[in-house]
């Protein structure tokens, strides 16, 4: 499972912002959102983002998990 990539789909909402990893036949490897929080710089929005990543891949033992991102 170590060769796996996937799609990471993020959805910027007002309030919240959902996040996911999906695999080449469209199934949802992982999900979880956050606040958006628009007050704040956007760079503070990705870093929690990419945070669960890093979480995820410990859970999957996988590095570098995304092969790429669409928003």
């Amino acid at each position: 499972m170590s060769d796996y990539k996937y799609s990471l789909g993020i959805d910027i909402g007002g309030t919240n912002t959902v996040f996911g990893l999906v695999a080449g036949d469209g199934q949802i490897i992982k999900k979880d959102s956050i606040l958006t929080n628009p007050n704040k710089a956007p760079d503070l929005l990705f870093e929690n983002i990419f945070n669960k990543i890093k979480v995820w891949e410990k859970e999957l033992c996988i590095n570098d998990i995304i092969k790429d991102i669409g928003i």
